[in-house]
């Protein structure tokens, strides 16, 4: 089988900033991203679509707060496993419209954590929608943790463990064989831990880009697409003269990492999923705006990391 690209899909190229996100609004920007997509990637070069899902599991989390006590609240896990349905019945229609002689699979992907990962003392995965000042002092009171952005305001923030494998990967890869495109890893995957000889739900949500990642190198692609709302990772991104990345090695990038130059709730995953890629056998990552797509793999937009 040829490497599959993996193309990852940030939950805000699905709800943009300005929307309420209803049904008729998601599914018209997903159309459009399939459209980019079908009109970049040649027929034949199998293809793998992930995607986020802050904005849609931070509604579900409202919805379900509004009805409370009287509808129960669901576990973090379980409401990626909702959003992974929902993403995804979404994308398979937008495919379908554009790769019609393909068949369309969407996986529902378990994903493995540790149980001690670090990550669960110390939350820092945003979700859900950015709140406004007098918003963020109504959930401090209610000691929700919380991320800052200096341009786009507070988002919660949930623990985000470190994904060690994808639980789903022979479904994945007999469907590409199979001449599929496959949808995985929605939300960055269902987390699930061992416990003994069984496997139970954990309260978290995996980056996405960081679980893309893990499926892109087990699946042995050359390229990795982080699709998401900026067109580059910038340096100084805070500063009134930021200056954009278009092309790294991962040793640089780790410098940069190890300086906190990149957003820990935003480009620093992507970063860190960009040198993992590289450095565990890819061959260069990319980073770009969504409506780039074809600019991105034509090195005329987004951030590269590649080897040394």
């Amino acid at each position: 089988m040829k490497p599959p690209i993996v193309i990852a899909l940030g939950g805000n190229a699905l709800i943009q900033h300005h929307q309420l996100g209803d049904f008729r609004q998601q599914l018209e920007n997903v159309s459009k991203v399939c459209e980019l997509i079908a009109e970049t990637i040649p027929k034949n070069q199998p293809i793998v679509i992930t995607h986020g899902n802050g904005p849609q599991v931070g509604n579900l989390e409202l919805q379900m707060k509004a009805l409370s006590p009287k509808i129960p609240s669901m576990p973090l896990d379980v409401e990626t496993a909702m959003t992974q349905g929902q993403i995804g019945h979404m994308l398979f229609f937008g495919l379908d419209w554009f790769f019609p002689k393909k068949e369309i699979s969407i996986v529902g992907t378990h994903v493995e954590v540790a149980h001690n990962d670090p990550a669960f003392a110390n939350p820092s995965k945003p979700i859900g929608p950015w709140y406004g000042k007098k918003e963020m002092q109504t959930l401090k009171q209610q000691r929700i943790p919380l991320f800052h952005d200096p341009k786009k305001g507070w988002r919660r923030v949930v623990p985000s463990p470190m994904p060690k494998r994808i639980i789903s990967l022979p479904t994945i890869r007999a469907l590409l064989e199979k001449n599929h495109i496959v949808i995985a890893c929605g939300g960055g995957g269902i987390p699930v831990m061992r416990k003994g000889n069984y496997w139970h739900g954990a309260e978290a949500v995996i980056d996405k880009d960081l679980s893309s990642q893990v499926l892109a190198n087990s699946l042995h692609a050359k390229q990795f697409v982080m699709l998401t709302d900026e067109d580059y990772a910038y340096l100084g991104y805070s500063t009134k003269h930021p200056l954009p990345i278009k092309s790294i090695t991962p040793a640089i990038a780790e410098q940069h990492l190890a300086q906190g130059e990149f957003g820990k709730g935003s480009m620093h995953p992507k970063v860190l999923a960009g040198i993992r890629f590289v450095r565990n056998g890819g061959k260069e990552a990319f980073i770009g705006h969504t409506q780039e797509l074809d600019n991105i793999l034509q090195y005329e937009s987004g951030t590269c990391v590649r080897k040394e």
